[in-house]
């Protein structure tokens, strides 16, 4: 009898040896993982500093007015001033030439 008195009590430690390792263990692995969550969650901040963004676009093609329209200019009429440049834009009515 005193035998598995014994036995009983060897397994009894034993267990509880075990579940005071597990805790243990089960512990260092969850502080390791929350480690490894705030390593790779980590934020950067950068001071607002004010300037200019610069952006090129690289392409080909062919740039073509969007409406052009012949000027005849009557006989015996001498333009004195043009009041526009080549690439400015022209609305209706708007003057651009001075005759003489």
């Amino acid at each position: 009898m005193e035998k598995k008195k014994k036995m009983k009590r060897i397994i009894v430690v034993l267990c509880i040896v075990a579940a005071v390792l597990a805790l243990l263990i089960s512990g260092s692995i969850r502080k390791k993982v929350r480690q490894a969550e705030k390593k790779s969650s980590s934020v950067k901040t950068v001071k607002v500093t004010k300037g200019t963004i610069a952006n090129t676009v690289t392409a080909s093609g062919t740039l073509a007015e969007a409406k052009t329209a012949d000027i005849t200019i009557p006989s015996g009429i001498t333009v004195k001033k043009v009041l526009v440049e080549e690439g400015d834009t022209v609305k209706r009515a708007m003057p651009w030439p001075r005759w003489i």
